[in-house]
């Protein structure tokens, strides 16, 4: 049997390495060497405007925005009121913008709105 075995590893073994050689690739084939460089393809021109200027061209000045032409200037929107924060176990520390609480280290959280007293 083991002898078998051997027989049937061996004539496996002559017979995958007795094409020594890989077929050659010729001179057009991309991975040779000695193929030419692919030429560069041209632009698409699905996205081409005919070398007309945008249609929407930036704003130069205050009533020059691009909805001047229906009488919708841009204004922006209204500043919300600054939200004070607060630390929930330490009601007394207040800050301006969110971050840590220098006593304790917890988050500051939003402080809500002070109810009435009943």
């Amino acid at each position: 049997m083991r002898l078998l075995t051997f027989l049937c590893l061996s004539v496996l073994w002559v017979a995958g390495c007795g094409s020594g050689r890989l077929p050659g690739v010729g001179d057009t084939h991309p991975a040779s060497p000695a193929a030419a460089e692919a030429p560069v393809p041209r632009p698409s021109a699905v996205l081409d405007v005919g070398g007309r200027a945008p249609a929407n061209p930036p704003p130069t000045k205050a009533g020059d925005g691009p909805h001047a032409h229906h009488g919708m200037e841009a204004t922006p929107p209204p500043a919300a009121p600054a939200t004070p924060y607060t630390c929930p176990m330490h009601p007394e520390v207040v800050s301006k913008t969110p971050g840590a609480c220098p006593k304790c280290g917890m988050a500051l959280v939003p402080k809500k709105p002070a109810e009435g007293k009943k």
